[in-house]
Order: C-alpha cells, then sequence, then structure tokens
C-alpha cells in the first residue's frame, strides 16, 4: 500500500485501491485490521478523541513554522487549509506535518 499523499488542503489522502501483486486474502486482512485508521485519516476522524488529536496538531503545526495553520472546523472535525497560503508540497511542511501528526498521535500508514 503506497503512502498516503498530502492534498491541497494538506489533507493526507489514501488510495485504498488493492496493492498489486498481493493476495485478495492478504488485501482483505490489511484493510480490516487497519479500517480505524484509515476512517480517522481518510474521514476526518468521528469522535472527541478525533477531534482532540487534530486540534493538538493544528497547536503542534503553528509551533512548528505554520502560523495560519487552522483549528479543525468545530461541525466537521475537518481541517482545511484553503486561503492560508501553506505550500503543503514543500519539504518544510512535510517534515512538520509528520512530526506534529507523531505527536498528536494521528496515524498517516496504514499499517
Amino acid at each position: 500500500m503506497p503512502d498516503p499523499q498530502l492534498d491541497q488542503n494538506g489533507v493526507p489522502q489514501i488510495n485504498r485501491s488493492p496493492s498489486a501483486g498481493q493476495p485478495e486474502s492478504v488485501k482483505r486482512a490489511a484493510t480490516v485490521a487497519c479500517q480505524s485508521i484509515l476512517n480517522q485519516v481518510a474521514g476526518g476522524g468521528t469522535g472527541q478523541k478525533a477531534r482532540e488529536s487534530l486540534l493538538k496538531l493544528s497547536q503542534c503545526m503553528r509551533q512548528h513554522g505554520y502560523p495560519t495553520f487552522p483549528d479543525p472546523n468545530p461541525t466537521t472535525g475537518r481541517l482545511s487549509l484553503a486561503g492560508t497560503g501553506i505550500d503543503t508540497s514543500s519539504a518544510q511542511y512535510k517534515a512538520a506535518f509528520s512530526t506534529c501528526a507523531t505527536q498528536a498521535k494521528i496515524s498517516t500508514q496504514g499499517g
């Protein structure tokens, strides 16, 4: 399974298509085992715990050089970087995001 890529809003996008060369039974087992993580990352998460993790992520990103990094939307729980001017493709952003996702206990990998 490939690593997720960040979209223009900095939200990890997970390619859920089957991994080439793997038996169907292995793919199904991996999908079942990792479903809660996939749902949290791809769907913005649900529940108070996911919202708290995303808030920690936002706070950390601001501390790591992104003062315009927003808090998650209180209604949807999603983060949108639209209009912030943040370049999600830069090496600096990717390093900060990786550090902050780890600190906020947000998994950005399916396994």
